[in-house]
């Protein structure tokens, strides 16, 4: 498996970082402060904020619960995990 993830893209030896992204490292410490969750939590709720355009319902309804909205219930295996990912998108640091 590591070798097939490691056959995609350049060379190991020829991997660069990519360059700064200002603007997306502000937006996941809004989310950080805003939640007051850790880094990681922040920049998946960064990521799926990024694009309104194109998100899917369910992403709406994560980004909606994590800004502070009606928290996300339903009887559905499908609803269920989102609640379950809602949920732990939220955890406190």
């Amino acid at each position: 498996m590591l070798a097939a993830i490691n056959g995609v893209g350049p060379a190991v030896e020829d991997e660069v970082p990519g360059a700064p992204d200002p603007a997306f490292a502000a937006r996941v410490e809004e989310w950080s402060a805003r939640g007051g969750v850790g880094l990681a939590r922040a920049t998946l709720l960064a990521v799926l904020d990024a694009l309104p355009a194109t998100r899917s319902a369910a992403t709406s309804r994560l980004i909606a619960a994590a800004r502070g909205g009606a928290a996300i219930a339903g009887e559905t295996p499908t609803e269920r995990w989102l609640a379950e990912l809602a949920g732990w998108l939220a955890e406190r640091r």
